[in-house]
């Protein structure tokens, strides 16, 4: 499945390095709106789903969502914002950061571990198959969960989702990871 931005570098003869520069201006704009709506921000709940919208149309990720890690004794992720042409967004919301199979995919090792997390290829690895089939129903074939920090603890996690396999990488996770901190 190719993305927007693949069908366009096909359509108008763009190189990989013509493609990977588009790639990088739509993340830079994606963190320069971000950046704003932050600096704007009266209300969490408006703030997040802001953001989610933002990453979301700029940088043409079918889904965003940001799940907040409860204390709870279940340690429960709760989806907090997120945006996205998805329709099934509650096939997600099971997802823990315990020392289960729910905790194990990107999200609770990403708030687990408070590092990224990368699942290149959701239809191949092991610890995706609680989400593979919903996932497969939706085209997704790879997500990242990059850790929200605040107060020196992980608060959280920023989840992004593409069509396109191995779709996290290089200067576009580095800039990820920048917007999530």
């Amino acid at each position: 499945m190719t993305t927007d931005s693949e069908r366009e570098a096909s359509r108008t003869g763009a190189t990989g390095v013509e493609e990977e520069l588009r790639q990088i201006y739509r993340i830079l704009q994606t963190l320069s709106d971000c950046n704003q709506v932050v600096m704007r921000a009266t209300d969490e709940p408006q703030l997040l789903q802001d953001i989610c919208q933002i990453i979301s149309g700029l940088g043409e990720y079918p889904l965003v969502w940001i799940g907040f890690a409860e204390p709870d004794p279940a340690k429960t992720v709760r989806p907090m914002a997120w945006a996205g042409a998805d329709g099934g967004f509650g096939d997600l919301l099971n997802i823990t950061w315990d020392d289960t199979e729910r905790g194990h995919g990107p999200v609770g090792t990403a708030i687990r571990t408070g590092n990224c997390c990368i699942v290149s290829d959701i239809r191949k690895d092991k610890k995706s198959v609680p989400w593979r089939e919903s996932a497969a129903r939706r085209d997704y074939a790879s997500v990242v969960a990059l850790p929200l920090i605040g107060q020196d603890r992980v608060l959280g996690a920023l989840s992004l989702y593409s069509k396109t396999p191995n779709a996290f990488h290089g200067r576009e996770l580095d800039l990820l990871t920048k917007l999530a901190g």
